[in-house]
């Protein structure tokens, strides 16, 4: 365990055994950007997962007497409880997310080294189907998906979020990785130019 993760885990511990509110804002500090970068790319929507993720941290103080350090670092914790909380959403709202709307922010941005308006053109263009893609896998293959490319939490952290062993993480991710390639392949010469 690292350091940073030591200290993250003893503000838990003040949390859930003296409610202390000082490391409830330091955790809230800590992950707050991460809970709300998952739970966007798992709805694509701005204000709901803004509501998730407050959602989450209200769980996280009310039911911090659940949380135990040897079944994993609060920051797994966390996700799990955000990704359950989209899973939720999902559910109740799904008539609303079928059909994705391009005009609101990108979730899944590629770093930007040019502005010639052809790369930039193809470049969104991919972002867009891509994020298309994401958004029709399963939801637990999705999950997997964001926990390790945007989150890069291990195959053990992932298993622990989504019930899974470490190897049923990895067949799945190399599944997924392989859905999209089939589902992106048209866009093999556009990724060339970007």
């Amino acid at each position: 365990m690292s350091i940073r993760q030591d200290i993250e885990n003893r503000w838990m511990e003040a949390v859930r055994d003296q409610r202390n509110r000082t490391a409830f804002h330091a955790l809230i500090g800590r992950y707050k950007q991460g809970a709300y970068g998952l739970a966007y790319r798992y709805l694509n929507h701005e204000s709901d997962a803004e509501e998730i993720v407050q959602d989450a941290f209200v769980k996280l103080w009310w039911n911090a007497g659940q949380w135990n350090i040897d079944k994993g670092h609060v920051r797994s914790w966390l996700f799990k409880i955000v990704i359950n909380n989209c899973r939720d959403f999902w559910r109740r709202e799904k008539k609303r997310y079928r059909d994705i709307s391009m005009d609101q922010k990108e979730a899944f941005e590629l770093e930007d080294h040019t502005s010639n308006p052809h790369k930039d053109r193809a470049k969104s263009q991919v972002q867009t189907r891509l994020k298309q893609a994401i958004l029709t896998l399963k939801p637990t293959e999705r999950e997997i998906l964001l926990l390790s490319y945007y989150h890069h939490l291990s195959h053990r952290e992932i298993g622990a979020i989504v019930g899974l062993s470490d190897k049923a993480v990895e067949r799945r991710l190399y599944k997924t990785r392989n859905v999209l390639k089939e589902r992106l392949s048209d866009l093999k010469e556009m990724i060339d130019v970007i």
